[in-house]
């Protein structure tokens, strides 16, 4: 199988470091393509076990978050925890969202992907970031995956809520969540 999860993709023109498992298929179609996202004070080289176990049909790609925390350690935004729960930092999140949408952007034309089928999950911060990155700009992707994480209150002005993210298939591994408060459903 063609893989380059051992090696660390640093190519400017991408915007962020990444680790990619190509499809195990050569039938000259475009492939189906999962982008894993890493939880703050990790890395990619955490989701390289959970690549390897995927569907060998996906292109799969373990992208490293743009912000550098300690050795080794990354995040999409820093986050403060009070006795009022966690505050972000929302321009940082920002940032890294615009910077995901980018890197989504550039993957059909760098390793042949279906630009309908991009799917997006994370652990923790990096399922905040999929989530946000799905729902901001549902047109990107074929749905979302969220780990032990959450849906910031923060986007909730700003969640598309026409009829792309209608179509956007989610999964999402944390407490009961109230919905109802981000859709008209």
């Amino acid at each position: 199988m063609n893989s380059a999860l051992g090696r660390l993709i640093d190519e400017p023109a991408f915007g962020l470091k990444h680790r990619i498992r190509l499809n195990s298929t050569d039938d000259g179609k475009k492939a189906p393509c999962l982008v894993l996202l890493h939880g703050v004070g990790a890395n990619e080289e955490g989701l390289i076990d959970v690549a390897r176990e995927q569907d060998p049909r996906l292109v799969v790609i373990a992208a490293r978050a743009p912000l550098t925390f300690g050795p080794a350690q990354f995040g999409w935004f820093q986050v403060t925890f009070t006795a009022n729960g966690p505050s972000i930092n929302a321009e940082q999140a920002e940032a890294s969202r615009r910077l995901l949408l980018e890197f989504v952007d550039a993957l059909p034309n760098a390793y042949g992907v279906d630009s309908q089928r991009i799917w997006i999950a994370g652990f923790s911060q990096g399922g905040i970031m999929s989530a946000s990155a799905a729902l901001m700009a549902p047109e990107k992707f074929a749905g979302f995956g969220i780990l032990s994480g959450r849906v910031l209150s923060e986007i909730r002005p700003r969640v598309y809520t026409g009829e792309a993210v209608t179509r956007l298939h989610a999964f999402i591994e944390v407490a009961p969540f109230d919905w109802t408060a981000y859709c008209c459903c």
